[in-house]
């Protein structure tokens, strides 16, 4: 066995839900820890997953539940005598995750957390409430409605702004459509663009924060439901080498 790599498993099965390069991360991940090959299920898959070594990708026709729940009891019956650990990277995998786990074979188990907790955390508004009841320090938050026709306030918080959606799974199928994750404002005529285009894509009756923190440059978050504002360059990058102590080691490293 060559030096660093891990003993082959072969009583568990790990199942990543996606095709981009977080779902890539996620597989080789298992591979340098448990020595196993992952299998992929999505509609569609990046390169580096459809020409990977490591990972058996395996097309859907669909992220539905009628599709996700006999594609993965078809794995765990050919392997009844492993674990199944079923794993998604975003927020919207995880929502099909908390609906489908019910319905599966006793021997898959889904890696997230209750659905309590899911909805608590994944809307950042009250992600952002909630680390303040915790003595976390966050941006100040304050909301906007992207409901009916009515002109939406200037920000008084200071440029350059983030924004990007508070509620991930709810804003996934407009990404699809062009629309970015994040947005870097420097002035209010590009916010005002972007809740117009939000609208006029059909985005539902929503709301949207908008947060500062004290010492730095504030941000933006909208979302379909509610977009977050968040920080500022210095408090954005602040922000996620906190949340991110130790980077996945395939971000630094070529890929298989």
């Amino acid at each position: 066995m060559q030096q660093g790599k891990a003993p082959a498993r072969n009583d568990i099965v790990p199942v990543v839900i996606g095709g981009d390069i977080g779902a890539y991360a996620l597989c080789r991940e298992f591979h340098e820890a448990f020595g196993v090959t992952t299998i992929a299920l999505n509609t569609g898959f990046i390169g580096a997953i459809e020409h990977s070594r490591i990972i058996d990708a395996r097309a859907v026709a669909s992220l539905d539940h009628d599709v996700i729940v006999p594609a993965v009891t078809q794995i765990a019956g050919q392997r009844p005598d492993a674990r199944v650990l079923l794993v998604g990277n975003t927020d919207q995998l995880i929502e099909l995750l908390e609906d489908v786990k019910a319905d599966l074979p006793a021997n898959v188990t889904c890696l997230c957390p209750p659905r309590d907790a899911f909805d608590a955390v994944c809307d950042k508004a009250t992600f952002s409430r909630l680390c303040r009841e915790h003595g976390l320090d966050v941006p100040q938050m304050d909301v906007v409605s992207l409901a009916g026709a009515d002109p939406i306030a200037p920000t008084q918080i200071p440029f350059p702004v983030v924004a990007k959606p508070a509620v991930s799974a709810e804003y996934y199928r407009y990404i699809v459509k062009g629309f970015k994750k994040v947005y870097y404002m420097t002035e209010q005529a590009q916010l005002d663009k972007l809740w117009a285009d939000l609208r006029e894509a059909g985005l539902p009756a929503s709301s949207w924060c908008r947060s500062s923190s004290a010492g730095t440059t504030p941000t933006w978050t909208p979302s379909p439901s509610t977009w977050a504002a968040r920080a500022s360059p210095s408090c954005w990058a602040a922000r996620r080498c906190c949340s991110r102590t130790t980077p996945p080691r395939c971000w630094a490293t070529p890929s298989r």
